[in-house]
């Protein structure tokens, strides 16, 4: 869902759960000419917190930073954002955050 939500604001998924080292983003979208990491975290219906954010530490941030910049001879610089998807039973809720680590 966070790849289609994406797509839909003009970004092209250039990678999908890509495992660099030890760890994995959950993303790699290109805007025009610039790479972006995403995080990406789903909550569902029963979620305890109302905001995706809430489940996304500041170390999981930092490891995402340095897993993207592991992949700057592939990217270049990258930036990092974060998707949060919120399936209520009302519909689907997104919270797009750009450059939060």
């Amino acid at each position: 869902m966070a790849a289609w939500f994406l797509e839909q604001r003009g970004g092209v998924i250039v990678g999908r759960n890509l495992e660099v080292d030890r760890g994995e983003i959950d993303l790699v979208v290109r805007f025009d000419d610039v790479h972006v990491a995403v995080e990406v975290k789903t909550i569902g219906p029963r979620a305890m917190s109302d905001k995706p954010i809430d489940r996304i530490s500041a170390a999981k941030l930092r490891q995402v930073r340095g897993l993207a910049g592991r992949l700057g001879a592939r990217y270049g610089r990258m930036r990092v954002d974060f998707v949060g998807v919120r399936v209520g039973v009302d519909g689907v809720d997104f919270n797009w955050r750009t450059n939060v680590a």
